[in-house]
């Protein structure tokens, strides 16, 4: 029901939500909130990995523990289109973050292979701005033309096909790829700020 499809998964399959406004005053610049965000998620997912997340319970004794596998799809886990069906890798030795920022793609280590959080707050700030600042340097126009990401939003068995393609034509297409493919997570920094909760949306 999910991997089978042939529509569009950015609007038809894939669920996201907004986030509200940060309450603090500065917390909504996007670097701080960027930073704040992915400081909390790399907590999250060195927990996960060292197996030092405490268990999901139900019940009014709480005693009830929850199955928590899938949690470990959570991260480095990407959704690769082939004909007919779509595939679920998942690797759970990754330690980078992809940033995206007008098409372009980025990417540093942010765990250590022991799954400790291997970047401060702080750093991550620092290579936020320094994407920024790389980012501002591109041809906008350019950087649209090249843009593979939007590749994505067509349907799957013409994304198999380029994907495909764009893999055979070079190793190191392949090669970025798989650094996309086993990222952490992806953090996106739009250079646009809708201001309706339904320009977010379809933004």
């Amino acid at each position: 029901a999910y991997l089978a499809p042939n529509a569009s998964v950015v609007l038809n399959l894939n669920p996201f939500f907004v986030l509200e406004d940060d309450p603090t005053p500065g917390g909504n610049d996007q670097v701080v909130r960027a930073s704040s965000l992915v400081f909390s998620s790399l907590k999250f997912v060195s927990d996960l990995r060292r197996g030092q997340l405490a268990p999901d319970i139900i019940g009014r004794k709480k005693n009830i523990g929850l199955c928590m596998s899938q949690f470990k799809r959570l991260f480095s886990t990407a959704r690769i289109p082939t004909e007919n069906c779509d595939r679920i890798e998942s690797d759970d030795q990754a330690t980078h973050v992809i940033v995206l920022r007008q098409g372009q793609f980025y990417y540093f280590d942010a765990l250590w292979p022991t799954g400790e959080v291997a970047i401060s707050q702080v750093e991550l700030a620092r290579n936020f701005h320094a994407i920024l600042n790389d980012a501002s340097d591109c041809d906008s126009v350019r950087s649209a033309m090249r843009s593979v990401g939007v590749l994505t939003a067509t349907t799957r068995d013409q994304w198999a096909k380029t994907r495909t393609s764009m893999i055979q034509f070079s190793k190191q297409n392949q090669e970025v790829f798989q650094i996309i493919d086993t990222a952490l997570f992806v953090v996106c920094l739009d250079d646009c700020s809708p201001e309706t909760i339904d320009d977010r949306a379809a933004n």
